[in-house]
């Protein structure tokens, strides 16, 4: 295997459910330490919401075929979602409380970082650029409210923060499959209430000639593993 493709393959961990909710909980829980109550619970709530839409996307196209071929939009991006709607606001909230520079130059770092995923998920053919800025515009929206609350954060919280990260490299492990098992659980259960049958998938190629995306959507029978 190519060591670039499995770098960002690595790298595209930032972005996944398994990564993001941790600490996502944990910057919520250090709001609500710092009694920043309004902060913590638009935050969740701006993350639920951008949740609860992609994974509507997501079951729309798996389990309907729904698409936009005209668009290239069919299985939206979860991992462009997540990583734009948690690294801006983490930015922001570690620098809580500094100067209104800080504070931005914070949100930008965050955005860049969402960038650079959302980037390597087109680049990799995880998803279209479309899948990919649907995914990012919902994120980045979850941020904006959550950093519309303009929280303040004492230093010793924002260290905590800091310290996020490495718990949740720790936890990874323990953290990955239950997560991913709980998504395949709302998969089968959705299918169950409508008796669906089979699931849509996609392929996503570039043709070497013209360089072109193209989209091979393909059924087959529902199986669960």
């Amino acid at each position: 295997m190519d060591s670039r493709v499995f770098t960002l393959h690595n790298f595209l961990h930032a972005g996944d459910s398994a990564w993001v909710l941790p600490l996502a909980a944990g910057m919520a829980l250090v709001l609500l330490l710092q009694r920043q109550w309004r902060a913590a619970l638009i935050w969740c709530l701006a993350l639920a919401g951008a949740t609860i839409t992609i994974v509507a996307g997501k079951l729309a196209f798996d389990l309907f075929g729904w698409s936009i071929p005209d668009w290239k939009l069919y299985n939206v991006s979860g991992h462009a979602m997540f990583a734009a709607a948690l690294y801006p606001t983490l930015g922001g909230l570690l620098m809580a409380g500094t100067s209104p520079l800080a504070r931005r130059v914070g949100v930008a770092g965050g955005v860049l970082v969402a960038l650079a995923v959302a980037c390597a998920l087109v680049w990799r053919l995880d998803h279209t650029l479309a899948e990919t800025l649907f995914g990012a515009t919902v994120g980045f929206m979850a941020a904006a409210l959550a950093l519309a609350q303009r929280p303040s954060l004492q230093a010793p919280w924002r260290m905590l923060l800091v310290v996020l990260p490495l718990v949740g490299f720790l936890s990874w492990q323990q953290v990955y499959h239950p997560v991913h098992q709980m998504r395949y659980g709302v998969w089968y259960q959705v299918a169950s209430w409508f008796d669906i049958e089979q699931r849509y998938t996609r392929r996503i190629s570039r043709d070497p000639h013209t360089g072109e995306v193209e989209v091979q959507v393909r059924r087959a029978r529902l199986r669960w593993s």
